[in-house]
């Protein structure tokens, strides 16, 4: 019996060229910038994070699809061994971002180009600030959170200097970053003065700049002038601060910071949680969107974007049930 020849029906690509990959890499950090302008993010956001990613593509002399686990341990732990923490989280945060748009919109491309499969080089080893992946949790309840914020707009012009008035001003402003900017605690402790923009109406949480709204701009004040009459020579340079961190320069401790919320439904942690999900409905479940604006591992934003699909899709159903008319069956009658 003869053999049949038999031709690969697939057709052929031509290795791509250095100019090739070059166009490539231009177009792709294109479509970048502006899917992040689309997503609403300001001029200084967008270049920050561009001139983040040219650092490290001219320390590592490769398209930056190209960079290992390997890659990042060297750049991260020993490039910059010595530079400021703030510094090593915007510039992980700026390559998690970018490698989340590669994975989701140009992975098969530059497969094709370069047999690459695309994946980030930050991982759970190597981050900057490592700490456990957070799982989903549920979040309080409409009810729950209202009765958070009851009477927050009204109180504050009135509250007076007393330490349980003061007490409730600091469980405010904690409420605030937590519940409207996504916060995680460890961040509110480390929360420095030098990043609220008062001015310019932005606060900066974990490496990432955001507009300060008008409520939390109004707690933040009533705080700082309290904490400026009473510790008018502190060198913390945290934005919280008690009696006896005043007297040092390290962030209050998390038990006196969590002291007012234990016990309560709508704990920090299901605030945060409940703030990205409330995020996600109402932009679409985009991971992209909410790895941008809450700083989140592109892992994590995929899974949030998931839970918030799977959320829209059970309003839908509640709110278009089947008709009773509708056929449930080959059998009905």
């Amino acid at each position: 019996m003869a053999l049949a020849v038999v031709r690969d029906l697939r057709v052929a690509r031509a290795p791509a060229t250095p100019d090739d990959l070059d166009a490539l890499e231009t177009d792709v950090l294109a479509g970048f910038v502006l899917a992040r302008a689309a997503a609403g993010l300001s001029d200084g956001t967008i270049s920050s994070d561009v001139m983040h990613l040219e650092q490290v593509r001219a320390w590592f002399g490769r398209p930056l699809w190209d960079m290992d686990p390997a890659d990042a341990d060297t750049y991260f732990g020993k490039v910059l061994r010595a530079t400021a923490k703030g510094t090593r989280l915007a510039l992980a945060q700026a390559l998690k971002t970018y490698f989340l748009f590669l994975e989701l919109r140009h992975k098969v491309e530059i497969h094709q180009a370069t047999g690459r499969v695309v994946e980030c080089p930050i991982d759970e080893m190597n981050r900057p600030r490592g700490g456990q992946q957070p799982r989903l949790r549920i979040p309080p309840t409409a009810d729950q959170v209202s009765r958070l914020f009851a009477g927050w707009r009204e109180e504050l012009s009135t509250c007076r200097k007393s330490a349980q008035s003061v007490r409730t001003l600091l469980d405010r402003l904690i409420i605030a970053l937590a519940a409207i900017h996504a916060a995680r605690p460890k961040a509110i402790r480390e929360f420095q003065l030098d990043d609220v923009d008062l001015g310019n109406r932005g606060l900066t949480i974990a490496g990432r700049t955001r507009p300060l709204d008008e409520l939390t701009r109004q707690i933040i004040l009533q705080w700082l002038g309290y904490r400026n009459h009473r510790w008018p020579s502190t060198a913390n340079q945290h934005l919280l601060i008690n009696k006896q961190s005043a007297m040092e320069t390290g962030p209050v401790s998390k038990v006196w910071m969590t002291e007012s919320f234990r016990g309560q439904a709508a704990t920090l942690e299901r605030l945060r949680v409940h703030r990205q999900l409330d995020e996600a409905l109402v932009t679409g479940a985009d991971p992209l969107h909410l790895a941008t604006v809450f700083g989140l591992d592109p892992k994590t934003a995929i899974r949030y974007a998931d839970s918030a699909r799977k959320l829209l899709i059970t309003l839908a159903e509640e709110q278009d049930p089947p008709s009773s008319d509708e056929p449930k069956g080959q059998n009905h009658p």
